[in-house]
């Protein structure tokens, strides 16, 4: 198992001209998807659609699920 901080993840997009993935005066975004084309897993019933969100000092995490009940993506704001 690979362990990667956000802060990384956030450093990469920026050195590759993702200007929005850090803090900064015009404010953050970073969405992490799942939805890759191909194969379909084995959907969960109990999380079709469903929407999590979460708030910290740091900012907020929006977890969304799609229609077969998949982690579709996380966003960080």
């Amino acid at each position: 198992m690979a362990t990667v901080h956000v802060r990384d993840i956030q450093r990469w997009l920026r050195a590759s001209g993702h200007i929005d993935t850090e803090p900064g005066p015009d404010g953050m975004f970073l969405e992490i998807r799942f939805d890759e084309e191909g194969e379909q897993a084995v959907a969960d019933e109990e999380m079709r659609n469903r929407i999590i969100t979460a708030e910290s000092a740091q900012g907020s995490v929006v977890i969304s699920f799609d229609d077969s009940g998949l982690l579709r993506a996380i966003d960080i704001s």
